[in-house]
């Protein structure tokens, strides 16, 4: 996705450095070192066997820096259109942050599976 305005640890494509199907650690991972930076994450291999998407529920799992942004939005990017969800403290401890969308937020309807494949994760420091 784009912008990239995060950095990543280790160093390389965010996408490789967050795509975990492990317990969250603190070796990977992406940082904000200021507010309203964006981080734009496309998503990758859907169930293509979707019959009805209930939600779409992003899960990212993080903590606050001493020095960094204390806030987060969690949304999507739809069409190069940003939909910010609500701003959330963050913990000074590694933990989940879910947001959970029912519809789609640049239409309002439902979730289709062309609808999940079209957006990226939409991440912002506050």
């Amino acid at each position: 996705g784009n912008p990239i305005q995060w950095t990543a640890t280790p160093s390389g494509t965010h996408f490789t450095t967050l795509n975990e199907a492990k317990a969250p650690n603190t070796s990977t991972y992406i940082q904000a070192d200021s507010a309203d930076l964006a981080e734009v994450l496309s998503v990758t291999d859907p169930p293509q066997n979707a019959i009805k998407i209930d939600a779409v529920i992003p899960v990212i799992y993080g903590y606050k820096l001493g020095s960094g942004p204390s806030d987060i939005q969690m949304g999507f990017n739809i069409s190069g259109t940003n939909y910010n969800g609500p701003t959330r403290p963050m913990s000074a401890t590694l933990g989940p942050m879910i947001e959970i969308y029912e519809r789609n937020p640049a239409t309002g309807n439902f979730w289709t599976l062309g609808d999940v494949t079209a957006a990226s994760l939409l991440l912002k420091s506050k």
